[in-house]
């Protein structure tokens, strides 16, 4: 996307371990209330995937910025300790 003339990409939600997400349908729509409900689940291919594939993509670019949205995994048992995993793994990164 930044050859395109985009500045900035968002990409998440990565937790520390791979997770699949909730089961389909996960999008539900309410027309009577005009409205989405989308309830994913976080899918994520966890944080040592997305890590090498972003530190390989940047080492490509020239300028622009990354975002990446981390989140704890749904088992948990300390989700303070997976943001804090989250940051110190892909911060350098982004």
């Amino acid at each position: 996307l930044f050859h395109l003339g985009v500045s900035h990409v968002e990409i998440g939600t990565v937790t520390p371990r791979p997770q699949k997400g909730n089961e389909a349908p996960r999008d539900f729509l309410l027309p009577e209330d005009d409205a989405v409900i989308q309830r994913y689940g976080q899918p994520s291919e966890g944080l040592a995937a997305v890590k090498d594939r972003l530190k390989k993509q940047m080492a490509k670019l020239e300028g622009g910025v990354v975002g990446v949205n981390i989140g704890a995994n749904t088992d948990s048992e300390d989700p303070v300790a997976d943001f804090v995993k989250g940051i110190e793994e892909l911060g350098p990164e982004a």
